[in-house]
């Protein structure tokens, strides 16, 4: 019976020496996912960029399914996800960019950091669990009500793209914040 893979992981590759003992390539960490070993590009010292990496790498192996399910089936990351992949196809082709180079771009760089911490705080709850009330717990853990409305704006628009995708078919309502009086007028 085939061994259980143990899954993607960090280890700490030791310091290669040549046959005089003197140091030709430094100590790294790296990423090991089932036989393949994938760098990190991190120092022994630079552990927490080691493992936001690893977090990186697990992250872009995820593939949200793209079928319909009910809501209650529905990872919030994976409405997320199929979100970003179609916006940033949008806004590489209206930059005229590829994506190695589409982190210059401030608009870019902004939308994905708003779907980053909305997928914090969504990310693990089910398409069922949005609410008024989660919505608005949303709004007071973030402090700030305009920056809070404008990630629950990307919310409701992931969550429509979804639907119309045909990826579910219920109906789900964000409650968006009073606008701020900056914002208005």
């Amino acid at each position: 019976m085939p061994r259980r893979s143990k899954g993607a992981r960090l280890q700490l590759k030791a310091a290669r020496r040549d046959k005089n003992r003197k140091v030709t390539h430094q100590a790294t960490w790296i990423i090991r996912d089932s036989g393949r070993d994938v760098s990190t590009g991190c120092a022994p010292d630079e552990i927490a960029l080691a493992e936001e990496r690893l977090r990186d790498y697990i992250t872009s192996k995820h593939i949200p399914k793209r079928r319909v399910r009910h809501i209650d089936d529905i990872a919030i990351a994976d409405v997320l996800s199929i979100y970003l992949d179609a916006q940033l196809d949008k806004l590489r082709s209206r930059f005229s960019v590829d994506s190695e180079n589409e982190d210059n771009i401030p608009n870019i760089r902004k939308f994905k950091k708003r779907i980053e911490r909305l997928n914090v705080w969504w990310g693990a709850k089910m398409l069922g669990e949005v609410n008024g009330e989660a919505c608005r717990s949303y709004t007071r853990k973030r402090c700030k009500r305009g920056g809070a409305r404008r990630a629950l704006e990307d919310l409701r628009a992931a969550i429509g793209h979804h639907a119309h995708e045909g990826y579910h078919r219920e109906i789900v309502k964000v409650s968006l914040p009073e606008k701020s009086r900056e914002t208005s007028g």
